[in-house]
């Protein structure tokens, strides 16, 4: 008896050790991320940093964070949360139980400054052994932003449901990391997209897909940048529902310095409904209506009869007729 106690004890006695050893490992990774990100030209700063949750768990609270980047990106937050399973410290969850106003510059220097809030907003991520970010899950409910007093209001408005994973891949798929994504009710705000919003709305119902991103590592920016220029990026099923029209297709791209090269193929749902979209826009006139019609009929099909249209991708352009339509 003597004996089961003695190994009872000493098995506690390791397990708060192993606890305690987990705790100055988080505040460690914590820090050390704070040193990493400073080295970037990110600052982080905490009021404060609380960790509790033994025997089982890692909570931990930053009070006040703030993050602010040198090109004007901004985020604070009067409380974040992470949570870890002791059995599972490389997988962190966070999550922001309070309101958090968020500032980043727009591709023409325009400064959005809106305050973020949510029903629900989680991010898990999972580390390998050595601290190498190897995956990230999104979930949010609820979303909404609201411009702060004299800010823009970004893009996108408010998101009612979504869910967001990139992980590593896994047989019989190539190396690389894997990703899923299942957006619902987003809301835009007003020319955020320029005339494709007058044709189909400022309520996208739902995006889906998935997609593979050959040759990335991790999501280390190191690895990511090394990507851009050598890897490969295959979305074999994405559907969006926007207005009227149902969009689906795939996109099959290489990377390199130049740019992304490849080609996507996109297919509408309902040709006759795309086409009204666009005359109710007044982006098409009846007579051009008419001759976009013709053409569509003698577009190529998919076995359900739904026009299916292949844009080539040069240089990160989408062309059709050598005329190129988006720069990205």
């Amino acid at each position: 008896m003597k004996k089961l106690i003695t190994v009872i004890v000493a098995m506690l006695a390791a397990w708060c050790a192993y606890w305690f050893v987990g705790r100055q490992t988080l505040i460690g990774a914590l820090n050390e991320a704070k040193s990493e990100m400073e080295a970037d030209g990110v600052e982080m700063s905490t009021s404060d940093i609380r960790v509790s949750g033994f025997p089982l768990t890692y909570r931990a609270q930053l009070s006040d964070l703030d993050i602010t980047g040198r090109e004007g990106g901004r985020y604070q937050a009067e409380l974040v949360n992470i949570n870890a399973s002791a059995l599972k410290p490389t997988v962190w969850t966070l999550s922001a139980d309070t309101p958090a106003r968020v500032q980043f510059k727009g591709s023409e220097g325009q400064l959005y400054d809106f305050i973020l809030a949510g029903e629900e907003m989680r991010v898990e991520m999972g580390s390998s052994v050595t601290g190498k970010l190897k995956s990230v899950h999104v979930t949010m409910r609820g979303l909404k932003a609201v411009a702060s007093a004299g800010g823009l209001a970004p893009p996108v408005l408010g998101i009612e449901a979504g869910e967001v994973s990139i992980s590593p891949s896994v047989a019989p798929l190539q190396d690389g990391m894997s990703a899923r994504f299942d957006v619902s009710d987003v809301t835009l705000a007003d020319k955020s997209v320029g005339d494709l919003q007058r044709a189909f709305g400022s309520n996208i119902g739902r995006v889906t897909g998935t997609g593979l991103a050959t040759g990335l590592a991790t999501l280390e920016p190191e690895d990511i940048e090394t990507w851009q220029t050598s890897g490969a990026v295959t979305v074999p099923d994405f559907a969006l529902e926007w207005g009227q029209v149902g969009f689906f297709g795939e996109v099959d791209l290489d990377m390199s310095q130049l740019g992304a090269n490849g080609d996507a193929t996109l297919g509408v749902s309902d040709a006759d409904a795309l086409v009204e979209s666009f005359v109710d826009a007044r982006m098409l006139s009846q007579s051009q209506a008419m001759g976009a019609t013709f053409l569509l009929m003698a577009a190529p099909t998919d076995p359900q009869g739904r026009v299916v249209l292949t844009f080539p991708i040069e240089n990160s352009a989408v062309t059709l007729f050598g005329q190129v339509l988006h720069q990205f």
